[in-house]
């Protein structure tokens, strides 16, 4: 790290997101492109007479971090040869066949201590986006599992959709900006390339990290320097973040075992359960509509909710969600907390975003249409948001479902687009989230805090923000995926697997009988 540069962690207190280039900061595919450009270049460069491009130099000072239009452009202007614009794009559409095929045959390469602080950010309550000027962009993010990890997505399809200058021009990062709903002086940014750097700067975000990477010498790290870098560093490792309300999962105590502290905890009080649905009340499978809950389950949530209040809080529809889970005496609440249904005639909806409801109509017609004809792809509409699934569409035709989502959030502004497994989801671009959700819950179900003990149970990373917002008041429990990755988390205590979840109730049950 630059010494002196930077002598406290990036805090909550400062900022709200973080920005990322892809090639070369989460993904190490700056590798794969730069032996596309060689493939690409060393022909036209002997016809031309002239030296072979050159990976450490060229790379890095004409290509870098450009679309591929602007990137052709830089080179041969260095170069001295100047082609028509046909030949131009020809030459663009050729170096994306060498970089699909080289994708395909040797993977996405990943960036492990830069992907382990974006994760620390998201554990964090930072929202996060990539800004790529590349077209591959969300088959890479898919392809490389980061889709879960991003709220928002710009990439070359983006820009070209919206007419975004690309970098070095701040366009494309303040439309990512824009997405995630955060000012841009309260965002930071983090970029390998000078161009990037650049662009980070001269948009006026609250941080700009440039990534020198280990191999870099002093004149790399000048060069990102003098474009804008408020912090040059090796990787993302040197950057600290400070989240107080945040621990290993790993080192959590179990729930299970730890339930006479946990009853502890009550005294007086009665719990009232808040708990997530896929991958906490049924284990994640391959399609959303085989997340069935077992009989089992559905026994003991019944059971719980003779004694105590129990609550579905899930960005499923409220009639998906009450449908799958089929308990009658459960409190049921969709759309993150939107609509919320129950026994004895409970039916309450927040006024909250039932303005937008007229353009996700328009847009779910359009996304129809504009669909229908690419085979896999699935529109799913629900009450406050419209989900495009595409995990069965064949990669060469995910480009079709970015752009035409891109297409719908720009023919109506005021929505953000959220990132998922395999799923884009149109969203109101308003501040609400599962715990914001909850904190809904207990006051229109009129709960006494006096007298309850409000415990969240999730598994994903939306579910932090419901165990940050119950940190004084409530308790959090993780569903770990048992994956063995280290991660951070603001719950409490954690369980490792569905299993453990029903064990919990019955163990819950059997104290409060």
């Amino acid at each position: 790290m630059d010494s002196g540069a930077f002598s406290h962690a990036v805090t909550r207190q400062a900022f709200d997101a973080a920005i990322f280039d892809l090639d070369g900061v989460l993904t190490d595919t700056a590798a794969l492109h730069a032996h596309a450009w060689k493939a690409l270049f060393d022909p036209l460069l002997a016809r031309h007479g002239q030296p072979p491009f050159d990976i450490e130099t060229d790379y890095r000072r004409y290509v870098d971090g450009m679309r591929r239009e602007d990137g052709i452009r830089s080179f041969l202007a260095a170069r001295g040869i100047d082609l028509p614009e046909a030949e131009r794009k020809r030459l663009a559409a050729e170096k994306n066949d060498h970089f699909r095929r080289m994708l395909d045959e040797r993977g996405v390469p990943k960036l492990a201590a830069n992907i382990a602080f974006l994760r620390r950010l998201r554990r964090a309550g930072y929202r996060t986006a990539v800004v790529s000027a590349s077209r591959n962009a969300p088959h890479i993010v898919d392809r490389a599992g980061l889709a879960g990890e991003l709220d928002a997505l710009v990439s070359g399809i983006t820009a070209a959709e919206e007419g975004l200058a690309g970098k070095p021009a701040p366009d494309t990062f303040l439309a990512a900006a824009a997405r995630l709903g955060v000012p841009p002086a309260r965002c930071l940014v983090v970029e390998d390339a000078q161009s990037g750097v650049r662009a980070g700067h001269d948009g006026r975000f609250g941080l700009v990290i440039g990534l020198a990477g280990p191999a870099a010498d002093a004149r790399t790290r000048d060069g990102l320097r003098r474009h804008g870098a408020d912090l040059v560093v090796t990787d993302l490792s040197e950057v600290p973040v400070s989240d107080p309300q945040t621990r290993s999962a790993a080192a959590l105590p179990s729930a299970l075992a730890e339930v006479d502290g946990l009853l502890g905890r009550l005294g007086s009080r009665r719990p009232a359960f808040f708990l997530d649905y896929d991958g906490t009340l049924t284990p994640i499978v391959d399609r959303p509509d085989l997340a069935r809950l077992s009989p089992e389950m559905r026994d003991t949530l019944e059971r719980l909710a003779q004694v105590c209040t129990v609550a579905v809080v899930s960005g499923r529809g409220l009639e998906d969600v009450r449908n799958l889970v089929g308990a009658p005496d459960l409190i049921y609440a969709g759309s993150h907390g939107f609509e919320i249904a129950g026994p004895e005639g409970l039916s309450i909806r927040s006024e909250k975003g039932t303005e937008y409801l007229p353009a996700l109509d328009e847009m779910e017609a359009r996304l129809q249409a504009r669909l229908q004809p690419v085979s896999g792809a699935l529109v799913e509409r629900k009450r406050f948001s419209i989900a495009v699934h595409y995990r069965l569409v064949d990669p060469h035709d995910q480009p079709q479902i970015e752009a035409a989502v891109a297409a719908a959030l720009q023919a109506h502004r005021g929505f953000r687009k959220g990132l998922g497994k395999k799923v884009y989801e149109i969203q109101p671009d308003i501040d609400w989230h599962k715990g914001r959700a909850v904190r809904w819950l207990i006051e229109a179900l009129e709960l006494d805090l006096a007298a309850t003990l409000p415990i969240y149970i999730g598994d994903d990373v939306t579910d932090e923000d419901a165990f940050r917002v119950l940190a004084d008041d409530g308790l959090g429990i993780l569903v770990r995926d048992g994956g063995g990755e280290a991660q951070e988390t603001a719950a409490i205590y954690a369980l490792d697997s569905t299993d453990e979840v029903r064990a919990f109730f019955d163990r819950i049950l059997e104290r409060l009988a």
